[in-house]
């Protein structure tokens, strides 16, 4: 989307396309800063990439709580030190997920 933008923004001819292609690249933006990102199974815990993998959120096994919402297929992972992974409807896998989480000994919970 940006870079759909910036050729949008190339052939703009008045106000109205420059705007238009300017909504465009913040849309583009928008989808990248607000991707939920990945979540990567390890020995030690899960490890949650955004932002092209700027941003990273850790949370070991030991000490992690999870809570399972079926209803919303969402998953929260919240570790010792509080902080929170959420495998949400957004991500593929979910029983995979949740089959991991099982193996390294989370039990879950509905709803916390």
């Amino acid at each position: 989307m940006m870079f759909v933008g910036c050729k949008m923004l190339e052939q703009a001819r008045n106000c109205f396309d420059e705007s238009m292609a300017a909504l465009v690249a913040l849309i583009g933006i928008v989808c990248v800063v607000g991707e939920p990102g990945e979540i990567i199974v390890t020995k030690d815990g899960l490890i949650q990439q955004s932002i092209f993998g700027l941003r990273k959120t850790s949370i070991a096994w030991t000490g992690a709580v999870v809570s399972f919402i079926p209803q919303l297929r969402e998953v929260l992972i919240i570790g010792s030190d509080g902080t929170p992974i959420t495998h949400s409807k957004y991500h593929v896998g979910q029983q995979q997920f949740l089959y991991q989480l099982e193996r390294h000994g989370l039990s879950l919970k509905s709803g916390l």
